[in-house]
């Protein structure tokens, strides 16, 4: 499987299991299992790098495969092995491997030959999550479960003096200071003049009542 570069200059991700043929264009192969192929010689490695902090943890891998325990569903697999890549060292390696990618090289991630299925297999939420990375880096979006990035929390940083503020003068306040403008002050009217012009009504029935 393939993930196609999108804009000019990018690189690819593929997926495929460790066991399957090497084709033409794989680019860097990279092994991400937690756990190397048992009894296979070092000669016979059909990748470049293995990044086992990029596969499920053990107690993950043992829960999805049932050892020792009712297997879990696939749902709970993903949500689980979403958790743990968003954290170090996983998340500080995606981060590479996006950089990578973006900058031109192709990658394939190699998963254990008991994965047939792509649609649940890690490799593919994997594979997501880099593009994720790359397109978040990019545009500034968020990324890895809506989390922002670094970029676009300094973009709102940078921009949040220039934002108009709303007024915090209590309600009162800006009553008083509309009156006082509909009788004609200019500028920001003294508290004096919102005093006046907030109870000048009711002071006028008050002398004409006193006459």
């Amino acid at each position: 499987m393939t993930a196609k570069a999108r804009g000019r200059g990018r690189g690819e991700i593929r997926t495929r299991r460790w066991n399957d043929p090497e084709m033409r264009g794989d680019g860097t192969r990279i092994l991400v299992c937690r756990y190397r192929p048992r009894a296979l010689p070092k000669k016979d490695e059909t990748w470049d790098e293995w990044q086992r902090d990029l596969g499920p943890s053990a107690d993950l891998h043992a829960a999805f495969w049932g050892k020792g325990q009712e297997p879990i569903s696939w749902a709970e697999y993903r949500r689980r092995y979403l958790a743990e890549i968003a954290r170090e060292p996983a998340r500080s390696l995606l981060r590479a491997l996006a950089d990578r990618v973006a900058a031109g090289e192709t990658i394939t991630l190699l998963c254990s030959k008991a994965c047939v299925d792509e649609a649940a297999c890690h490799r593919a939420l994997l594979r997501d999550q880099i593009e994720a990375k790359i397109d978040g880096g990019a545009g500034g979006r968020p990324t890895l479960g809506g989390t922002p990035s670094m970029a676009a929390r300094r973009r709102r940083r940078r921009t949040a003096g220039s934002r108009p503020l709303r007024s915090r003068r209590p309600a009162a306040h800006r009553s008083c200071r509309t009156a006082c403008t509909n009788r004609g002050y200019r500028g920001r009217p003294s508290d004096a003049r919102f005093r006046r012009a907030r109870f000048a009504p009711s002071i006028d029935r008050r002398s004409r009542a006193q006459m």
